[in-house]
């Protein structure tokens, strides 16, 4: 469940910075009044604005159909936001009930909770490198994590020191 949670949560992410970037394409080329109305303007902001826009019905200027254009992205890069706000919302909730104990490290990522408790089935990994005899399982704060790659792990004995 979490796997494929996350696989459309990446998704949305990766729709929504092209529509970030189609919004930016659009500026260059959209004409010159339009452009100086909304050139400097952050991203944040570009689309409020650009959502709304108010063209002709039937695009008889290259303004209007530079406005339609500008709003319909706009409007796909909000709703795509809410996507993502909701796909994180039940990703934390399974996260939770799955996991209760990731949730309670002091200063764990919400991406990090999410990897540990996809890789939570196969944990023999997660256990204690520098005493294999005592097989204590690391918490997830003992995990150094860069990105998506697990590169390495904390000794339980060296934080008990």
């Amino acid at each position: 469940m979490l796997r494929s949670l996350r696989l459309a949560r990446r998704s949305a992410v990766k729709a929504r910075t092209q529509a970030a970037n189609q919004l930016g394409a659009l500026l260059v080329t959209a004409p010159d009044g339009l452009r100086a109305q909304l050139r400097r303007l952050p991203l944040a902001e570009l689309v409020t604005t650009a959502a709304r826009l108010r063209p002709d019905q039937v695009p008889a200027i290259p303004t209007d159909a530079a406005k339609f254009a500008l709003r319909s992205v706009a409007g796909r890069w909000l709703r795509l936001t809410e996507e993502i706000t909701e796909l994180d919302v039940q990703l934390e909730r399974l996260v939770a009930t799955t996991a209760p104990a990731l949730v309670a490290v002091k200063g764990s990522a919400p991406r990090r909770r999410r990897a540990i408790a996809i890789a939570g089935r196969a944990t023999s990994y997660l256990r204690c490198p520098s005493c294999r005899h005592c097989r204590k399982v690391l918490p997830a704060a003992h995990l150094w994590w860069s990105g998506r790659v697990l590169l390495g792990r904390v000794s339980h004995v060296a934080q008990d020191e």
